[in-house]
């Protein structure tokens, strides 16, 4: 423990003088700790044109990011590695080649959020939604209409259709 001099002038402007024993600890050294903070990200885009079927998926097949190993390429899902709120987006272009854009994001097989673009002309579509997820639940985006077949556009310069998440802090 160290000595502390304090000195105090009194009333009388003399200066009183105590001292006090024990009073700080000595300081220790601290050595820096791991950090305990999950860190989860993706982002992935399709590189080429596909024509979806009934509940067919989006198969993002180029992954830009993947801290966490969540996103899954082969089969276009995100699977939750902790729980905790995550904020997901994707974004969706079609072309002239089909009647309709029909997609949806799903948790675990249940519509989140849809998109609809009922024409022939090119369009596109994007969601974004902040979910609470449990570790090991899936996320992906596919086509959810009946007897429609929707084309969904990219091209490995202009990769338009993307699907990204990221944490946002664990529960």
């Amino acid at each position: 423990m160290k000595e502390v001099l304090y000195n105090i002038q009194n009333t009388n402007g003399k200066f009183i003088h105590y001292q006090l024993k024990g009073c700080i600890p000595p300081r220790k050294e601290s050595t820096p700790q791991p950090s305990t903070t999950v860190h989860v990200a993706f982002s992935a885009v399709l590189t080429h044109i596909i024509s979806l079927g009934e509940l067919q998926e989006i198969k993002y097949d180029k992954v830009l990011l993947n801290i966490g190993s969540g996103y899954d390429a082969r089969h276009g899902h995100f699977t939750s590695p902790v729980n905790g709120v995550y904020l997901l987006s994707s974004s969706t272009f079609k072309n002239h080649l089909a009647d309709n854009l029909y997609v949806e994001m799903v948790k675990n097989g249940v519509q989140l959020v849809a998109n609809e673009a009922p024409t022939t002309e090119y369009n596109a579509g994007s969601h974004t939604v902040v979910i609470q997820m449990n570790k090991g639940d899936m996320v992906w985006v596919r086509h959810y209409k009946t007897k429609t077949l929707t084309n969904v556009y990219g091209t490995p310069t202009t990769p338009v259709t993307s699907f990204a998440g990221v944490l946002l802090f664990e529960i």
